[in-house]
């Protein structure tokens, strides 16, 4: 089972994605490919009819709020509808940046999300809080949580560290990514968040594929994030 997250650095507008981006996720070849600060629009048609292409023709985006930027879930199997809202916030940064699916197929619930970068430390201790808080309750699903969490949880300077990490303590798999960064500047802020239900989860943080840039500040590189590849053995056999 393989699950692609990627920050495509959309910000808040229906930006077009960059050149090779679809390459890209061709050669990562996922099962569920996850985006996160993605704007949905008109625009998207054709890549959703690309992604029926590639083999992923279910799909769900999160509602936006305001300005705020979006997730989007493709998926090689149908997805329903999960129960799971994002942290409440004045902007509603946290729910639009949430989206929580079921896969019947292969017995498994995935969020996919973005920490807001809120300015305000106090704003987002009070956000990671309810984060985890959130998390707390699907504490005996079989489910997932992964994108960009903008922290480390081995990074004590980071707001929400402690609170991130402390979710080990308590059962969760928080793994530890191969690879030297997730973020152009070279740090590690997207992870994955696994219940002790499901099996080892492995995670990856992946520079280039293929001959292509996929993360950095050059110009040809597709994002600034790296994507997180996910690797675990379903829960239910594959169809």
């Amino acid at each position: 089972m393989r699950i692609l997250a990627w920050n495509v650095a959309h910000q808040t507008r229906e930006s077009p994605f960059k050149p090779r981006f679809r390459d890209a996720i061709s050669a990562l070849a996922p099962d569920i490919l996850v985006l996160n600060e993605y704007v949905h629009g008109a625009t998207r048609s054709s890549f959703l009819d690309w992604l029926s292409v590639e083999g992923m023709s279910h799909h769900a985006v999160s509602t936006r709020f305001g300005k705020n930027n979006q997730i989007l879930i493709a998926s090689r199997w149908p997805v329903e509808s999960g129960d799971l809202s994002g942290p409440s916030s004045d902007d509603d940064g946290g729910r639009s940046n949430f989206l929580h699916l079921f896969v019947p197929a292969i017995d498994i619930e995935l969020v996919g999300l973005r920490v807001p970068a809120y300015e305000s430390r106090r704003y987002l201790r009070a956000y990671w809080t309810r984060l985890v808080g959130v998390i707390a309750t699907a504490r005996e699903r079989k489910i997932i949580f992964v994108g960009d969490f903008n922290a480390d949880p081995d990074a004590a300077y980071h707001v929400g560290a402690k609170q991130f990490a402390d979710l080990r303590n308590v059962g969760w798999q928080l793994p530890v990514p191969a690879g030297d960064r997730s973020y152009k500047s070279g740090t590690r802020i997207d992870h994955v968040v696994a219940s002790s239900r499901l099996p080892p989860v492995r995670a990856t943080y992946v520079d280039t594929v293929e001959g292509i840039n996929l993360c950095g500040a050059a110009k040809n590189a597709v994002s600034d994030h790296a994507p997180i590849i996910v690797e675990f053995v379903s829960p239910r056999p594959i169809p």
